[in-house]
């Protein structure tokens, strides 16, 4: 199954395929804004993307060889990165697992891909050992950063990294979505209302 963005992402899906299709994709994206708005999501469809042997265009097959191994959450080359619980930071010493993975040779012969969510959990140290991997990017490696308050992260983390700013959804659209997954039109508009516009 393919991991596809969510509909009020198009435009910023559009820009990383543009990215992507020209060679020009950064070695760093940090994606942000509320929480509950989808950022992960984009983040794992742009992972299943890069990952996806079909060469598809604009989106992952998602029955090919390295979806599947994707979807069941075994891709050699592609790494989550969170906080052991929730509310706690990340340490260095998974950030330094994470580096070490990232300077080999992808398993699968693609991209490696590292998701950090949220990135403002990581303790300074951590982040500090994230800055090496950042200044000295290998070929074919994207981080994602994913954060719901950027300002958190220092500003030499930020300077290298493309940054991604996400505004909340158009509720028209985000209204449709939830419909599909609820089957409830009535109560797609009620959640919208008790989740301040951040359907997720």
């Amino acid at each position: 199954m393919s991991a596809l963005p969510l509909p009020w992402h198009e435009d910023a899906w559009a820009s990383l395929n543009s990215s992507i299709d020209s060679g020009r994709l950064p070695h760093a994206v940090l994606i942000s804004g509320d929480q509950g708005i989808g950022k992960l999501r984009l983040a794992t469809a742009l992972a299943q993307r890069l990952i996806c042997s079909a060469e598809m265009v604009k989106y992952a097959c998602g029955t090919c060889k390295t979806c599947n191994l994707f979807s069941a959450g075994s891709h050699p080359d592609i790494t989550y990165l969170e906080p052991e619980e929730k509310g706690k930071a990340i340490k260095i010493d998974p950030v330094r697992k994470l580096c070490e993975s990232l300077s080999k040779t992808a398993q699968q012969g693609g991209w490696k891909v590292a998701i950090i969510a949220p990135a403002e959990a990581m303790n300074i140290n951590a982040a500090n050992a994230l800055l090496k991997n950042l200044e000295e990017p290998q070929s074919k490696t994207l981080l994602i950063l994913v954060s719901h308050r950027p300002s958190r992260l220092s500003a030499t983390i930020r300077s290298r990294c493309q940054r991604l700013n996400l505004a909340q959804p158009d509720a028209a659209a985000a209204i449709a979505w939830l419909v599909t997954v609820c089957g409830d039109a009535a109560l797609a508009g009620e959640l919208m209302e008790a989740s301040d516009n951040r359907p997720m």
